[in-house]
């Protein structure tokens, strides 16, 4: 039985249980998009919703109960064709959080401790 948030809180994840699935019609709910996953376990759905657009968004996260649910939908649905439509399942998983462009520079190299400007030699 596929389990939903009906309140429109986001559930706990757990990053390694947990796939994102993209390109999603505006009709689908989480009831839906939680029943396609019927046969790899029990699943909650959540869709974020998005108050400026005043609808929800156009991506979804699955969680499984087990990490290994979560792998075996990734490898057997990723790019299948979604019953009754002429979309596919778009699949990653979950990353525990994107890393911002200003850590990811901050981790390249240090600061150097000289005062700024060139070096006039």
């Amino acid at each position: 039985m596929a389990e939903t948030t009906t309140n429109g809180e986001r559930p706990r994840e757990d990053p390694e249980k947990t796939l994102w699935m993209g390109d999603l019609a505006f009709e689908w709910d989480e009831a839906f998009i939680a029943d396609l996953f019927e046969g790899f376990g029990a699943v909650t759905a959540y869709r974020p919703y998005d108050p400026r657009a005043d609808r929800p968004t156009l991506y979804a996260f699955v969680t499984f109960e087990s990490e290994a649910e979560a792998t075996r939908a990734f490898e057997e649905l990723n790019g299948a064709t979604i019953p009754d439509t002429r979309r596919r399942f778009r699949l990653n998983p979950r990353s525990k959080r994107p890393e911002r462009p200003a850590e990811r520079m901050a981790r390249k190299r240090p600061r150097s401790r000289s005062p700024g400007g060139y070096d006039r030699r």
